[in-house]
């Protein structure tokens, strides 16, 4: 199944989303596994396929989740105390949960740029 380049910039109230994770789960008759990326300092991410390696998304519909954590305090050792301590989402529901997400995005042939302009009060 071909994969097609899917690129953008997350941005929070409209400054850029360092380090979080976004996630394109297919729906309806799209095939394929998940794609991930990691959003850059910037804010940019490129996805590319959970399993199996490459670059990119298939054709096709997807839900989508954004997901930002808290930054560890500072200080802050490792251990399960700490890792407690850094299971906190900052973002809504309506983007990290893939049951609530109000996110979607299209893959057309030849791929695309999907940028996510999300609000701390969606």
């Amino acid at each position: 199944m071909p994969l097609y380049p899917v690129s953008g910039v997350v941005t929070l109230d409209d400054k850029p989303l360092a380090n979080a994770g976004v996630m394109f789960l297919p729906r309806g008759n799209t095939r394929g596994n998940a794609c991930v990326a990691l959003t850059g300092a910037d804010g940019k991410y490129s996805l590319k396929p959970e399993r199996g390696g490459g670059h990119g998304a298939p054709e096709g519909e997807f839900v989508v989740t954004i997901s930002k954590m808290k930054d560890p305090p500072a200080g802050a050792g490792s251990g399960p105390a700490a890792a407690e301590t850094n299971l906190d989402e900052t973002l809504s529901p309506k983007y990290w949960d893939s049951a609530q997400t109000i996110l979607s995005a299209n893959v057309p042939k030849g791929g695309a740029t999907v940028d996510f302009p999300l609000k701390s009060k969606p």
